[in-house]
């Protein structure tokens, strides 16, 4: 998808323009990462934040298949 000139002119405007600068700023300094300690990944946080999304969607481990074979041709 190419974009027109007029396009382009309307969304450099867009990004100029003071007042989305200054929301996108509020954004940045309110954001936080509950997945980090002092600059680093917490894989401990991260194991429980996957677990309780897992539960909240209702997941729970399937009965696996069992998978054979019979005919193999390579």
């Amino acid at each position: 998808m190419r974009l027109t000139e007029e396009e382009k002119a309307e969304l450099q405007a867009l990004a100029s323009a003071p007042g989305l600068r200054s929301d996108l700023a509020r954004l940045r300094k309110s954001h936080r990462d509950d997945f980090m300690v002092d600059g680093v990944v917490d894989s401990e946080r991260v194991t429980e934040a996957l677990t309780a999304y897992s539960e909240f969607v209702g997941g729970g481990s399937r009965p696996r298949r069992i998978f054979v074979e019979r005919v193999m041709k390579l």
